[in-house]
Parts: C-alpha cells; structure tokens; sequence
C-alpha cells in the first residue's frame, strides 16, 4: 500500500500491509542478502 506523506506530487512510501504469498520469516532470515541484490545497506 502506497502512504501519501501530506505533501505533494505523490510523495510517500510504500508500506507493506500483509506478507501475501510471501513467508515472512524466509525473508527476514535472507534480509541481509535481500538488500545486498537491491543495493541496499541492511
């Protein structure tokens, strides 16, 4: 889900509401490893 910030030009964040089809502990075990791809820092 998308949350608007209160400013403009659809500034925000997304927020994730449920895991779906996605086993929320294979992520967090992988969270390093998940980032690292994205190039983010964990």
């Amino acid at each position: 889900m998308f949350v608007q910030d209160g400013r403009r030009h659809n500034d925000g964040y997304y927020q994730l509401s449920d895991w779906g089809p996605f086993d929320s502990q294979w992520v967090l075990a992988r969270e390093t490893d998940i980032a690292e791809v994205l190039g983010f820092h964990a």
